[in-house]
């Protein structure tokens, strides 16, 4: 590749921007330069985009905004609310986002949704917003308005149900991911959750049969998601706290031992796997 080359760099970058942020960052720069320096033409707001997308992924903040700014100067259009620069102002506002100013952050999220009320990310960040602050009537106010106009979009159905699990409600999660299964019956995520929903609301329930049942639900939404994705650790984990439950503690041993053994990340599969050593009397596992 000739080292001034420009097009040459811009094809290396959009190679690498998704697998190797440093080294594509560094080919865009490179690209930048040459085209003010060598060939005395103006950076396009594209590529000042790209850069700033890319230092933005590397957490380098400032210089990311930077980027940002001198692509909103490249449209030589002065409303940054307009269509073509609503992408650099929306990033502009996740980068105030990522280092906790919330406050800048919200103010371009609301001002977005002005111009473009169907902006549908900038309600999800307001909610995440308002969620990490422990706002959590504010967050939901926030995904249902994305129902309005699709009532039907999963992302804002999958916030709230795990509102609704963050605050131990049950039967609210489990409407929730049941709209999304209602349309997707292969959404891996969503049978997880009505499998976990159905487990813990076990735990509450004081009628014999009704706890039954609740299990046998739970392990069949595990069983479904296993089926997708033979490989989720996670419904592994959920079907050996079911057969534990219902008293199979050497089928749910061999179930978290394999789990130990394919990833030692996940803490839930330790606990539960010394709980099941201490049913059997195995204390010396169970303290390993």
């Amino acid at each position: 590749m000739h080292p001034e080359d420009t097009e040459a760099w811009l094809e290396r970058a959009q190679l690498l921007q998704h697998t190797d942020y440093a080294t594509a960052l560094s080919a865009y720069e490179r690209a930048q330069k040459l085209l003010v320096a060598k060939y005395k033409q103006p950076v396009p707001a594209d590529l000042w985009i790209n850069i700033g997308v890319l230092r933005h992924q590397l957490k380098n903040y400032k210089s990311a905004l930077i980027a940002y700014n001198k692509a909103l100067e490249a449209t030589k259009e002065p409303n940054k609310f307009a269509p073509i620069n609503i992408t650099t102002t929306y990033n502009i506002a996740r980068l105030y986002e990522d280092t906790n100013d919330y406050q800048k952050a919200a103010e371009l999220y609301k001002n977005i949704l002005k111009d473009h009320p169907t902006y549908t990310d900038c309600y999800v960040r307001l909610g995440i917003m308002s969620r990490n602050k422990g706002e959590i009537y504010e967050a939901s106010g926030w995904f249902n308005e994305i129902l309005v106009d699709e009532p039907n979009h999963p992302g804002a159905w999958t916030l709230l149900g795990n509102l609704h699990l963050k605050k131990r409600e049950w039967l609210q999660a489990q409407k929730k991911f049941e709209n999304i299964v209602k349309n997707d019956r292969h959404d891996s995520y969503s049978l997880l959750n009505l499998g976990n929903t159905y487990r813990c609301a076990s735990y509450r329930e004081k009628d014999d049969d009704k706890r039954k049942k609740h299990l046998k639900n739970a392990r069949n939404f595990y069983v479904t998601v296993l089926k997708e994705d033979p490989k989720n650790i996670y419904a592994a984990n959920g079907l050996a706290i079911i057969e534990a439950e219902n008293g199979n503690i050497n089928i749910a041993k061999d179930f978290l031992v394999q789990m130990r053994e394919a990833t030692s990340d996940i803490p839930d599969i330790w606990i539960n796997l010394a709980h099941v050593y201490l049913k059997l009397g195995q204390y010396i596992h169970a303290i390993k």
